[in-house]
């Protein structure tokens, strides 16, 4: 059988006492749940290494080196350009590809220096050539 006292134990610490934890946990200053790392976006533009002309379709693929972890991929615009996501700050792989074109794999600095990187292909020509 249940009585009062199973259901409602008697509490060992006094009220006035659990009264002032709480208010002291009160004045505790609140830490921020958000990602204070320093991050960044910027521009990659893809050019004909011989040309200097915008390469339409190439595709841009930008990577943590270190996590293993893609931040972003896609294609260029009609002038060549993509424009990342906002990355964190350090180094960041890149590969850059285009059809006919040896592909371009490095690694960037986060944040980028003014205006962005510009990635340079070289036309792959003969077709059947290696891209060294």
């Amino acid at each position: 059988m249940l009585t009062k006292a199973s259901v409602f134990p008697q509490s060992r610490t006094p009220i006035p006492i659990l009264l002032l934890c709480l208010a002291a946990c009160q004045d505790e200053p609140r830490r921020a749940l958000v990602d204070t790392t320093p991050k960044s976006s910027f521009q990659v533009t893809v050019l004909d290494a011989s040309t200097e002309s915008p390469i339409e379709k190439a595709f841009v693929l930008l990577f943590s080196v270190s996590l293993d972890t893609q931040y972003a991929y896609g294609q260029v615009d009609i002038r060549g350009r993509f424009q990342t996501p906002v990355l964190p700050e350090g180094r960041v792989g890149l590969r850059v590809f285009g059809l006919g074109y040896c592909p371009a794999v490095d690694t960037l600095t986060v944040p980028a220096p003014a205006g962005g990187y510009v990635v340079h292909l070289k036309w792959h020509d003969p077709p059947q050539a290696s891209c060294r």
